[in-house]
């Protein structure tokens, strides 16, 4: 077993954000199509004429949208990818559905904005081996696992250290089939899971999965609910 930083993972890890901004957009005959939601800005030929695309938003952490289009007599469909949980939206725009997309098709001139709002639900998930996890849109929902962080190597270049994560107490929670609620329009939500070791049933936090370190993302459904 190496001691060191394996040569797979995080030189991979450097690629997803261009892979990602890579297909964000998409271009057709005459249409522009946002297919990967973050703050992007995109200008291309559509129709022989230069249009210009900026997004505005905090997506996956927030889900109101600001597309600033710029464009000179130029009629094209623009379309917006719906994401998943997503069933209510509004537009400030005519707009049709198809196929997971919202089409706005007109004549742009000037510039002109596209309000996006959607509403996300929290959505109850099974995995492959029959464990429940929670979305909420973009974002997968995690139980934070508390740790002590340790130091276990210092480089050369100052405030560069590899770390380890210990659990301070580890207990895997298991589904008690209780609902999920949002606190306050916050992104924490709170429900109760099932603790096997007290043999009770405990009300805990969740939060997105990218705002934890260690934490429990599945639980296999209680025997005792």
């Amino acid at each position: 077993m190496h001691r060191e930083a394996a040569v797979c993972c995080v030189p991979n890890a450097g690629r997803i954000a261009p892979y990602y901004v890579q297909h964000m957009w998409l271009k057709g005959n005459s249409s522009l199509v946002n297919a990967l939601h973050g703050p992007s800005q995109v200008k291309t030929q559509i129709n022989g004429k230069w249009v210009t695309v900026q997004s505005a938003t905090q997506y996956p952490f927030g889900y109101t949208f600001v597309y600033t289009v710029t464009a000179e007599q130029n009629n094209f469909q623009l379309r917006i990818r719906k994401p998943e949980g997503i069933r209510k939206f509004t537009v400030n725009e005519r707009y049709t559905e198809e196929d997971g997309f919202i089409v706005i098709g007109k004549t742009w001139q000037g510039t002109q904005e596209v309000n996006i709002t959607f509403y996300p639900d929290i959505l109850q998930q099974e995995d492959v081996n029959h464990e429940t996890y929670f979305t909420y849109g973009g974002m997968v929902l995690a139980l934070p696992v508390a740790y002590s962080e340790a130091k276990t190597k210092a480089y050369p270049v100052q405030g560069f250290y590899d770390l380890s994560h210990t659990p301070q107490r580890l207990v895997v929670y298991e589904y008690a089939g209780e609902p999920i609620t949002q606190v306050d329009g916050t992104l924490s939500f709170k429900t109760v899971l099932f603790n096997p070791i007290s043999q009770q049933k405990e009300t805990v936090m969740l939060v997105p999965m990218a705002q934890t370190i260690l934490r429990q993302v599945t639980f296999r459904r209680a025997k005792k609910e």
